[in-house]
């Protein structure tokens, strides 16, 4: 069991690590329609008016660099005064880094440039990593352990009756075979038969838990996280021996 445990936690930590959040973008428009050139006009050092780069899916904790005049905090999104010569800009989050290179030339209009957000790597990850493996998804991306755990453990039991089943059905199936009587070959076929239903049942249980698991990952939101990290040194005396170490504690 204990092996068990272990191998899950590897598992979520795993998926995590897989799907850690890059910086991506997931589109890149000219918004012909918009205006904010016109009605909130920023000049560059040459005096000439600057092109908008909406940044979608960013947040204060991102940083740019290149040819940008000012950047403005607007409702769900960064607003980038750059020069129309831009051809290239730096995105920085963390330690992440994203050089991007505009697909066209920067002209004097309204662009928008949409990042995937963390959401959408979870999102991905948690869908990815539960058709995978069922379970682990709800587990490393949605904070529901205990779901995750139940269809994990009930999803492996399921398989294990259906292979039990199956190996069962091809055992007495084998024996009625060589069977050398009437009576002990009809006996032994209906037991065959009544294994080879269970299976078809434990194949269509199988099949509906791993179902439900996709739907369950796809459709439900994530719980709060509630993951704490505990680091505490220690001091042991040990037959008037000092040993020093470290605790680390992991709260799901």
């Amino acid at each position: 069991m204990n092996r068990l445990y272990a191998c899950v936690i590897c598992l979520v930590l795993f998926a995590q690590m897989t799907f850690a959040a890059s910086i991506k973008v997931k589109h890149f428009a000219e918004l012909s329609r918009d205006i904010s050139n016109r009605t909130e006009m920023v000049k560059d050092i040459n005096d000439e008016p600057c092109a908008i780069v909406k940044v979608v899916g960013a947040d204060a904790s991102f940083s740019f660099e290149g040819a940008i005049v000012k950047k403005v905090y607007k409702s769900g999104e960064i607003w980038l005064y750059v020069s129309p010569s831009i051809k290239r800009i730096t995105i920085k989050q963390g330690s992440n880094t994203l050089r991007y290179d505009f697909p066209a030339p920067i002209e004097y209009s309204v662009y928008e440039l949409a990042l995937r957000t963390q959401e959408d790597f979870n999102k991905a990850g948690a869908i990815a990593t539960s058709c995978f493996i069922p379970g682990v998804g709800q587990m490393a991306f949605k904070n529901d352990y205990l779901k995750g755990s139940l269809i994990l453990v009930t999803e492996l039991g399921s398989i294990a009756a259906l292979v039990a089943c199956d190996v069962q059905q091809r055992s007495f199936k084998t024996q009625a075979n060589m069977a050398t009587t009437a009576d002990e070959k009809i006996s032994l076929m209906k037991t065959s038969d009544n294994y080879g239903t269970a299976r078809n049942i434990m194949i269509g249980v199988t099949a509906g838990i791993y179902l439900y698991n996709v739907l369950d990952v796809i459709l439900a939101k994530p719980r709060p996280s509630r993951r704490d990290i505990a680091i505490n040194p220690y001091i042991d005396n040990i037959n008037s021996v000092n040993y020093y170490g470290v605790n680390v504690a992991i709260n799901f």
